[in-house]
């Protein structure tokens, strides 16, 4: 199994940080953002790790002290979404699948392994990491039917009243060998989010693995 890191962005949200630094190699705890992503990758059994970058790409290219894992970057000539990227870096590294995505601006304590016995038991084409959270307004938040699986995938609504945690997209998923099919049939700039899931789970195959512990979205101060 390859793992894919969305390392993208521009980091505009904690600018000056990311003045001279990638998003994805600023510290955190005196640790590079990157290498707790390579943690839950390796911890998931994959092989290697392929970074979709873009911004300062030739710093991320160049980051290979760290992780024991096969490590390379795939640079976007022009912003592709996050649907995009994966698929980019597919073809470029000729992946077939099963394929572990992360966000390059998450943290979070995940098991990988739970993950992928979620993945397992559901046998959708993709499962989504879903965190729990009380402010879902920055997020997109998912209805998960009581099967486990995906009834509707929403980008960034209103906060609940009742102030109950919601389960919202941690920006972590496992993709099977017929999704990462799809995604490399599909050319140009799109969403996972807003085009690629919303397909997936109108035919049922959208798995969501429900996660507890700690998540943080480390793209702002």
């Amino acid at each position: 199994m390859d793992a894919v890191l969305l390392a993208g962005g521009l980091g505009t949200r904690l600018y000056p940080l990311t003045r001279r630094t990638p998003k994805s190699l600023l510290p955190f705890l005196d640790r590079a953002i990157i290498e707790y992503q390579l943690d839950i990758a390796a911890e998931a059994g994959c092989e290697s790790v392929i970074a979709a970058a873009g911004h300062m790409a030739g710093q991320l290219a160049e980051y290979a002290e760290y992780s024991s894992l096969l490590y390379s970057c795939v640079e976007e000539e022009c912003p592709l979404g996050t649907g995009g990227a994966i698929a980019n870096a597919v073809r470029a590294k000729n992946l077939r699948g099963p394929l572990f995505v992360l966000n390059g601006d998450v943290i979070c304590d995940l098991a990988p392994r739970s993950l992928l016995a979620t993945a397992e038991k559901l046998g959708t084409l993709a499962t989504i990491v879903g965190a729990q959270v009380i402010d879902p307004a920055e997020f997109g938040t998912l209805e998960v039917e009581n099967t486990g699986k995906l009834a509707s995938f929403r980008e960034k609504e209103a906060s609940p009243i009742s102030g109950e945690r919601v389960s919202v997209n941690a920006g972590i998923y496992y993709l099977h060998r017929e999704a990462v099919r799809r995604l490399a049939e599909v050319d140009g700039t799109f969403s996972m989010e807003n085009d690629f899931f919303p397909m997936l789970a109108s035919e049922g195959e959208i798995g969501v693995h429900s996660h507890n512990g700690f998540w943080r979205d480390i793209g702002t101060l």
